[in-house]
């Protein structure tokens, strides 16, 4: 939560007072938050709202008043998330009807747009995670919502984060897909941990199995370039060198977890997470590139999703 401080100016020559700190999210919202829904967090965002003058809600509030996240619409196709039009009678919009994607469904939280868009910027441009991490356990309890109106149960849930290349990393000070990721883990183990929860057995583990080479940004590109741009840019992550390379593997421990649900009938499922989807050029990548790595590893994984934040519509042109 962003803070404006009451401190009186020093007076010259004499120390500067230290400002109340602001929270590093930004727009992830205060203090109060974080403290869940007790009283003492209740207690804590009314002291924040009298005493230090509040000038961002908290993240989950602007959410709720925006309507986020949004119910399932039918004017929308389930895959890439594109506005059907009003005389289409099909269930996937014709792009998809024509080149399926590889995955089943796409969760997201809404459209790229207030407030959404905003948050997305300062997740992807600011070097604190935290704005992800609560944007991401958001982005998990909807998954698991999805995941059991589409009637799969206590599935074992891999999320594979869309790689971001080392060099926007060093830029932008963060891996934003994977912070998101994490943030999602974080949530779908919290819901497995209530005894109430409608996800049932449902366990989640964090995949990071791709690298990425720099290409040009995505943003602003036509559909078909975006398809070029992408194709073939993720990888298993190089170790250094030249021809040296690092195969990735599950942990021992999420392999042997893999194997259980497996022999207790369980759904395993894949989900690849990114910030924003548009064309599905990058996901389709992902996809391609995650079965890749795991048959690698001898796994095969048939139920594949996407999550993202936020759902950017296609130019009208």
């Amino acid at each position: 939560m962003t803070v404006r401080s009451t401190i009186p100016a020093p007076m010259s020559g004499a120390p500067a007072a230290p400002a109340p700190a602001a929270a590093a999210a930004g727009a992830g919202g205060g203090v109060g938050v974080g403290l869940g829904g007790s009283a003492l967090g209740r207690a804590w965002s009314d002291i924040e709202a009298a005493v230090l003058l509040v000038t961002c809600l908290p993240l989950e509030q602007r959410l709720a008043e925006a309507g986020l996240p949004e119910t399932e619409r039918l004017t929308r196709c389930p895959k890439c998330g594109q506005k059907l039009l009003a005389n289409h009678h099909a269930v996937l919009c014709d792009a998809c009807e024509a080149s399926p994607p590889p995955w089943t469904a796409l969760v997201t939280l809404g459209p790229y747009a207030d407030p959404l868009a905003p948050i997305v910027r300062e997740i992807k441009n600011r070097p604190w995670p935290e704005l992800a991490d609560r944007t991401g356990r958001i982005l998990g309890q909807r998954l698991a919502a999805r995941l059991t109106a589409a009637g799969v149960h206590g599935p074992l849930v891999l999320l594979i984060p869309v790689p971001t290349s080392r060099l926007r990393i060093l830029y932008r000070g963060i891996d934003h897909p994977a912070a998101i990721a994490r943030g999602m883990c974080r949530g779908l183990r919290e819901l497995h941990a209530e005894a109430t929860s409608p996800s049932g057995n449902l366990t989640a583990y964090l995949a990071p199995l791709l690298s990425r080479r720099w290409r040009w940004r995505q943003a602003g590109l036509a559909a078909w370039r975006r398809k070029e741009n992408v194709q073939g840019t993720m990888t298993p992550p190089r170790l250094g060198g030249l021809t040296g390379r690092f195969v990735p593997t599950l942990s021992a421990r999420i392999a042997r977890k893999v194997a259980q649900a497996r022999q207790q009938g369980r759904p395993v499922v894949a989900v690849v997470v990114d910030d924003v989807v548009t064309t599905g050029a990058t996901a389709r990548e992902a996809c391609r590139a995650g079965r890749a790595a795991l048959s690698q590893q001898g796994i095969s994984v048939r139920l594949w999703w996407v999550a993202s934040v936020a759902r950017a519509d296609l130019p009208s042109v």
